[in-house]
């Protein structure tokens, strides 16, 4: 729009100019009166201000866009930035929830007598999930047997038979074991 307008009063502004020649040339050879040059030279000044004005406001358009481009450009790069830092702080938290579901699938596996690989993955932890569900859709009665590790100062760990009222010690470790009342009871026949 402004590169039509300043098409256009660059057209007038040639008319113009030849105009106001022709106009000397007249009053000069007292052909024409020198208020009607004035008149041109008036419309001339005119016409010179408004293109101006119009180049005034057409760089000030340019110098906004540029300001524009180079805000757009940092917004973009602050939520790349934004997003990448959105992404590593979510596959932080993913990994922490992975450790804690193979912690609390070893913990589990270890109540219903599973025996669980400390590197195990989320995955590997089907067998768990399996016997748990066993468990649920077929109860059976079961018993908890309890054991403690305990830590000699001179020796090995020691593994002690426990009941519910045996006196556990700091730095013990309780083991319990759920074991089918069928299964104890064959064992002591």
């Amino acid at each position: 729009m402004l590169g039509k307008q300043r098409v256009l009063l660059e057209r007038e502004l040639e008319l113009l100019t030849s105009e106001r020649e022709k106009t000397d040339q007249l009053v000069q050879r007292q052909l024409m009166r020198s208020g009607q040059a004035v008149l041109a030279e008036t419309r001339l000044t005119n016409t010179q201000r408004e293109l101006l004005e119009l180049t005034r406001s057409v760089f000030r358009a340019q110098q906004e866009a540029a300001r524009l481009d180079q805000l757009t450009g940092e917004l973009e790069s602050e939520r790349r930035a934004a997003i990448r830092l959105d992404l590593q702080e979510t596959d932080a938290r993913i990994e922490q929830v992975k450790t804690r579901i193979v912690t609390a699938s070893a913990v589990f596996a270890s109540t219903i007598g599973l025996e669980v690989n400390a590197g195990a993955e989320p995955a590997d932890t089907n067998s768990i999930a399996s016997a748990f569900r066993s468990m649920i859709e077929e109860p059976a009665p079961v018993k908890p047997v309890f054991s403690i590790k305990r830590q000699r100062i001179d020796s090995e760990p020691e593994l002690l038979q426990a009941s519910e009222d045996t006196y556990v010690r700091p730095g013990d470790v309780v083991k319990v074991t759920l074991v089918p009342i069928e299964a104890e009871d064959a064992a002591t026949q």
